[in-house]
């Protein structure tokens, strides 16, 4: 200190000084992660959950996944499910709206691989001319194919990505793109996973008309974990689009009989002042779920506020 021509005293009022405003230019970064809100987000279909046990779970499901849903929720849980199995979701939702996913995964020694594909249609929107006058009906649809891998690195360390092949048509306007899903699952013991994903990361897409708006993906940040004991399991994930405020899933899962399975979900978010509240559409969800041999048979309740409906999701899987 002396070499630096300061005295201890004013050496350390200066650290202090330095200390407090580096804490509050993180505390800043911070509440702006929080709270940040992009503009010219779409292909929202694209994190609509798939499965009637991850959505049932409020969404919290990305550290617990196996199988074939994995190449949703995070490819790296391809690598933790011991055999081939298949999986089909359909969901009805309000309004008419019919949401389907389907896929397929296999593992081979340290690799595993997983195929997917889903859908979200829309029958009977009026079509109408620029003086209000209704013409007819229209339909509108998005689809993405999923092309996963995963990989074992030892250690209870696995890692995975996801190739989509995005369209959608709205009457007769269509857009083609592509997003990658990076996913990674680590066991800090036997029951205590963890894992981190990068959800629906790409260029920004245009539909095919003149003059076209860049539209971004809805990128998400989605860290989360899960614990097992006796019949229950719990568990917790943090989400962050890049459109919406921070997020913080809980799911709750208690098994008896021990074929049975009851769930429930709790979605939270902070507001634009960094403030806890819930969900401002879906702030719980409900299921149970049923195995016998090598098939499972699940069921969502997924109720919406603001009067929007709700919405119920069944899901079918099967290892073989």
């Amino acid at each position: 200190m002396d070499r630096l021509g300061l005295k201890p005293t004013k050496f350390w009022l200066l650290t202090v000084y330095y200390l407090l405003l580096t804490t509050s230019v993180l505390a800043n970064s911070l509440k702006d992660f929080i709270t940040e809100k992009k503009d010219n987000v779409g292909l929202a279909y694209l994190r609509l959950g798939a499965g009637a046990r991850g959505i049932a779970l409020g969404n919290a499901y990305s550290s617990s996944v196996t199988g074939p849903l994995s190449t949703y929720w995070n490819p790296a849980g391809l690598i933790r499910d011991k055999s081939a199995g298949a999986s089909f979701t359909h969901s009805i939702h309000f309004q008419g709206i019919r949401y389907e996913f389907i896929s397929i995964s296999m593992k081979k020694n340290k690799n595993a691989y997983g195929v997917g594909a889903l859908g979200l249609f829309v029958d009977g929107i009026e079509l109408y001319t620029e003086t209000q006058d209704s013409i007819g009906e229209y339909r509108a649809y998005d689809t993405a194919i999923l092309l996963s891998y995963a990989r074992d690195l030892g250690g209870s360390l696995h890692i995975g990505a996801t190739f989509k092949y995005i369209y959608e048509r709205i009457y007769i306007n269509s857009l083609h793109g592509w997003a990658l899903d990076f996913g990674l699952s680590y066991n800090i013991k036997p029951n205590i996973p963890i894992s981190l994903v990068f959800d629906n990361v790409g260029p920004k897409q245009k539909f095919r008309i003149e003059n076209p708006e860049n539209i971004a993906l809805p990128f998400t940040i989605e860290l989360g974990s899960s614990i097992s004991f006796w019949n229950f399991l719990f568990l917790l994930e943090f989400e962050k689009p890049c459109d919406q405020v921070l997020g913080a899933n809980m799911g709750i899962e208690y098994s008896f009989l021990p074929d049975f399975f009851l769930r429930m979900g709790h979605r939270l978010m902070y507001d634009e002042e960094a403030v806890v509240k819930n969900h401002d559409t879906q702030p719980f969800t409900f299921g149970f779920g049923v195995k016998f041999n090598r098939f499972n048979l699940d069921y969502c309740y997924n109720p919406y506020k603001l009067d929007i409906g709700s919405s119920h999701i069944f899901t079918l899987s099967s290892s073989f």
